[in-house]
């Protein structure tokens, strides 16, 4: 199951795949985001300590809707 869920990660951070997961244009990326981010806190070790560079680099990209973003307005 571990090595399934690498490979879709994988698939999922690979622009030319057709299940590319959108990381970096309007309001959707929080939604993948937090999708992907919850199955890598769950199984640490098996996906996050296990996934190569390039996975790892394409979740990382930053956008001006992030969860601060929306975090620092609960607070104003």
């Amino acid at each position: 199951m571990a090595r399934l869920s690498r490979e879709a990660i994988d698939a999922t951070t690979d622009q030319s795949s057709p299940d590319f997961m959108n990381f970096t244009q309007g309001y959707q990326p929080v939604v993948d985001t937090a999708f992907l981010s919850h199955a890598m806190i769950r199984a640490p070790k098996e996906l996050l300590g296990k996934l190569d560079e390039r996975c790892l680099k394409a979740t990382r990209s930053r956008t001006g809707y992030d969860n601060l973003h929306y975090f620092s307005r609960l607070f104003r």
